[in-house]
């Protein structure tokens, strides 16, 4: 991402002072195949609880408490890749000169203001799936909780870090 708006997914914001980010198609995959781990991580102890159903009482595999327990289980794992197709679309990242702003959300939106003199800490987080995708989050720790932003380029995420430590105001150095 650049931050003077020449990259893909990068479009001034209405003030011209802010940037918004989308996110492109890698970490759009990226957040559909975390929403498939998620639904199978969840849809195990679903298959689990039929699977001991139908041994524990007996009873054949077409009986309905089984297949209820199965449905419910698939239900989960639709409901999370139904999440990894929707939450992209409502998800954006804008930089501004003194803060970054984080929206997010698909019922209820939500919109995190962070300005850069309140970040106490940077950290870069990557799973297993978004190493393999070239991805990283970004984790805005302060005070007041922070703010996560899924999904980055390592190079963006880089670039949002080294803007919210460059424009940081500088503490005054105490005589001794």
């Amino acid at each position: 991402m650049n931050l003077d708006a020449s990259g893909p997914g990068i479009a001034p914001g209405s003030s011209g002072d802010w940037f918004v980010r989308k996110p492109s198609a890698r970490e759009r995959r990226w957040f559909l195949l975390h929403g498939l781990l998620r639904g199978l991580f969840w849809l195990i102890p679903f298959v689990v609880v039929a699977l001991l159903w139908i041994f524990w009482f007996e009873v054949p595999l077409g009986n309905r408490v089984p297949v209820a327990i199965l449905i419910l289980g698939f239900l989960v794992l639709m409901l999370h890749l139904a999440w990894g197709v929707l939450f992209p679309k409502n998800w954006l990242v804008a930089i501004g000169h003194r803060e970054v702003m984080v929206e997010r959300g698909i019922i209820r939106m939500t919109r995190v203001f962070l300005a850069y003199d309140r970040v106490q800490q940077i950290d870069y987080v990557s799973s297993p799936v978004m190493t393999t995708l070239d991805l990283t989050e970004l984790v805005l720790h302060s005070a007041a909780g922070g703010v996560r932003v899924y999904a980055l380029d390592p190079a963006d995420a880089e670039l949002i870090a080294s803007r919210v430590r460059r424009d940081q105001p500088k503490m005054p150095v105490m005589p001794v």
